[in-house]
């Protein structure tokens, strides 16, 4: 059977996070879709397909050309290629599709005959937790967030023509790591009829965990406990991974009033902090 949308997943050495994606991809709504998951040069990743790989809808590639810093560009250019639905979303291993996602984004282009369609996500940045706090964490469990937006092609649902108009995905090295910016940017200069839904779909983690890049903490820890991973281990913290995640039992909050007057009180929070910080920082400049 055909499928109705295709999910392209790019990945890196992330295996913990791949596991959370892939279980969230399977429990989307709109169950007629395919999952395209392709490894950037990733020892790890076909061991987590593995333990996916009796799911049909699962696809698994990896490239074949030597590695250059693109983030994730390349692999979805790969994936799009031998994708085989005429729409297409996106979710990078790290990152949650909530159950509505293609269901909400796959209804409303269908409906409306556009080109593509954004919803909004959870951004939650949480550089300063250790990954092992980030992935006990169930992958709908999204408080406290700190924001509401469609600043990403996590949001994005867009037919195969508007890719092909838009010449395809272009690495991290040509547009400077604002690679969804650059897409949304060409999307839009194109002039292709667009609908910006209010329905969240989707939750961003922004941990800066990208392998390459050097900063300390968290990204530290987990790149040292892949280095020690034995040959066949799929995971870095193989006793997380182990638990059971019913993805079917989370009380999923539905976005009204309460949660955004919540998302505001927190926003309010963290700036009075921020401006009292800098005010002793300040205070403490001037009598020093």
């Amino acid at each position: 059977m055909k499928p109705k949308v295709s999910i392209i997943t790019a990945t890196r050495h992330r295996p913990d996070f791949l596991r959370r994606c892939i279980l969230a991809v399977q429990a989307q709504e709109l169950v007629e879709h395919e999952h395209l998951i392709v490894a950037d040069h990733c020892p790890y990743a076909r061991h987590v397909y593995e333990q996916f790989k009796d799911d049909p809808r699962i696809t698994f590639l990896e490239l074949d050309a030597g590695h250059v810093l693109n983030d994730g560009a390349v692999g979805k250019n790969k994936a799009i290629e031998v994708s085989r639905a005429g729409l297409i979303c996106y979710c990078d291993d790290d990152n949650i599709l909530l159950p509505n996602h293609t269901r909400v984004l796959y209804t409303n282009l269908t409906s409306s005959g556009a080109d593509l369609a954004y919803s909004k996500r959870f951004a939650l940045f949480c550089a300063r937790h250790s990954y092992a706090k980030l992935l006990q964490r169930h992958p709908y469990d999204i408080w406290p967030y700190d924001d509401i937006d469609s600043d990403d092609m996590l949001c994005c649902m867009h037919t195969r023509d508007a890719i092909e108009r838009a010449g395809g995905w272009r690495t991290a090295s040509e547009v400077g790591h604002d690679e969804d910016g650059d897409l949304m940017k060409r999307f839009e200069a194109l002039g292709l009829k667009t609908n910006h839904l209010d329905d969240v779909t989707c939750v961003y983690n922004a941990h800066h965990g990208c392998y390459e890049e050097k900063n300390i903490g968290p990204k530290r820890e987990y790149r040292r406990r892949l280095e020690e991973m034995t040959e066949g281990q799929r995971y870095a913290y193989p006793e997380i991974a182990a638990q059971t995640i019913d993805l079917s039992r989370y009380p999923l909050r539905r976005i009204g009033w309460r949660t955004m007057l919540k998302w505001v009180s927190c926003t309010a929070r963290r700036a009075i902090r921020k401006l009292l910080r800098l005010y002793r920082e300040r205070r403490a400049r001037k009598t020093a």
